[in-house]
């Protein structure tokens, strides 16, 4: 078997994991909670092969990808509103600002203007 240890660091290596449960290890059962879906996706499609190459009797791994039944959507999409902006913050420079909490599918300027 593999290590609980050596299965989050590789969980990790997907993105931010949420939580690690290791509690049924001896039944060969592993829960691994990302922070963003689109983390888990990807790691639930390279996971396998991964595993499978660290050593004997991980040949018949198994990954499963399930959407959280508290999901907001199939995307998980999570919506942010900035209000009262100064003029001189672009789109560009939110973009910059907010990329560094993940990945922006689109950023929309509703309107408005500077209270400040």
């Amino acid at each position: 078997t593999i290590p609980p240890n050596e299965i989050r660091s590789l969980c990790e290596s997907f993105g931010v994991v949420e939580a690690f449960r290791s509690d049924f290890l001896d039944r060969g059962v592993v829960f691994v909670s990302f922070f963003d879906m689109r983390c888990a996706q990807f790691a639930a499609m390279q996971l396998p092969t991964r595993l499978q190459r660290m050593g004997p009797g991980s040949e018949r791994v198994q990954v499963k990808f399930c959407v959280p039944l508290n999901s907001s959507s199939q995307n998980d999409e999570s919506l942010v509103v900035i209000n009262d902006l100064p003029p001189q913050v672009s789109a560009d420079n939110l973009a910059q600002m907010l990329s560094s909490f993940g990945a922006i599918r689109s950023l929309k300027n509703l309107g408005g203007s500077y209270g400040g």
